[in-house]
């Protein structure tokens, strides 16, 4: 249903033709740019969404509505500006969940960009500070980014919220102790 290209383009025309009775109201561009996204349209998202910040620049949720259709688009460095910095750090948004923030830092972990990784799993731990699995990964990323004093912290972090992690912890711990950096990091890409 939600794929389905005819169920798609009626909901894109009758957005559009709200957006007309009603062309102040920001809810119809973010349900309208979500529908492009959707219809693999990120182009046509970011216009949209740009009307809707033209509309009101103070409203966060139109920041990170924005930073998501970038995100669609592959505009990785333009999506982490308007989700990041201009929503989260400048108008404190606080996302509904953590699922498109997880995306970011996998496409930053992908092009080696670990302190963008870093930057985002801090927001992440924000709204999930009970989750072992992110502070591993926050470990991780603070490896590659040669910090290891952080990177035993975050790891000692996830084997205190889940005991399964400490195994794996008390090697992590040892081998950069042990001088073992760059093979560690060699296995935690």
């Amino acid at each position: 249903f939600y794929n389905d290209k005819k169920y798609i383009d009626q909901a894109i025309a009758n957005l559009k033709q709200g957006i007309i009775l009603s062309p102040e109201r920001l809810q119809l561009y973010y349900v309208l740019g979500e529908s492009y996204i959707i219809s693999d349209q990120p182009d046509l998202a970011i216009e949209t969404l740009e009307q809707a910040l033209n509309l009101n620049p103070i409203f966060a949720d139109t920041y990170y509505y924005l930073g998501r259709a970038y995100l669609s688009a592959g505009q990785l460095n333009q999506a982490y500006d308007y989700i990041i910095t201009q929503a989260i750090s400048d108008r404190k948004y606080i996302p509904p969940n953590s699922t498109i923030l997880l995306a970011m830092a996998q496409e930053y972990g992908d092009k080696n960009d670990y302190e963008k990784v870093i930057s985002i799993y801090k927001i992440i731990l924000e709204l999930e500070p009970k989750v072992a699995r992110n502070y591993a990964i926050l470990a991780a990323a603070y490896l590659q980014a040669n910090q290891t004093d952080l990177a035993i912290q975050a790891a000692t972090k996830a084997a205190e919220l889940d005991p399964s992690y400490r195994a794996e912890t008390d090697l992590f711990i040892q081998m950069i102790k042990s001088g073992r950096v760059e093979e560690l990091k060699e296995a935690t890409k």
